[in-house]
């Protein structure tokens, strides 16, 4: 396929990343690395039930001082913006961020697609967590916030998904 950000529709990018049988190739013109073949959504979500997924899934839960300290410097900065408020973190991992925002205040839900982080998160931090996409996960909710961290490169199409992130996301943002 083309480049799925600036719509170069040359064939021809380079390989750059060859990981899991899947080809990583970069534009030309505006340097996106993108997956090319595009796997199919039922390939995609088959990768988060894989035994390697469920064995990084089970070390990231164990590795909570380093990330919950990252949580906190992010969540630094998001509160120079907003202070509290509906949060959905996309991409949740082993729910270190929504379990930060909640003690900062926030009302916070998680989208994991793995099934040991979203059981993880809400059996035993105690927070809403599916793993359905965006576009189909807490039915009419708007959100103040949607974070994302090291995650489009997991999206299928993600200029769809900030369509959809756009249109999840409430307009009247408060300090």
């Amino acid at each position: 396929i083309g480049c799925i950000f600036c719509n170069n529709k040359e064939n021809d990018n380079p390989i750059v990343i060859k990981e899991n049988g899947f080809l990583g190739r970069q534009c030309p013109l505006c340097k996106l690395l993108f997956i090319s073949p595009r796997p199919s959504i039922e390939e995609i979500m088959n990768i988060y039930g894989h035994v390697q997924s469920n064995t990084y899934a089970k070390r990231y839960i164990r590795d909570s001082i380093p990330r919950r300290i990252s949580a906190k410097i992010s969540l630094s900065y998001l509160k120079q913006y907003i202070s509290n408020g509906d949060l959905c973190d996309l991409g949740a991992g082993a729910g270190y961020f929504l379990s930060e925002a909640r003690k900062a205040g926030f009302n916070v839900y998680g989208i994991e697609m793995n099934p040991i982080e979203s059981t993880y998160i809400n059996k035993q931090l105690k927070i809403p967590c599916v793993t359905k996409p965006l576009s189909k996960s807490y039915s009419s909710k708007k959100f103040d916030v949607i974070y994302l961290c090291n995650v489009i490169s997991h999206l299928y199409d993600p200029i769809q998904e900030f369509k959809i992130i756009n249109r999840k996301i409430k307009k009247n943002i408060k300090k």
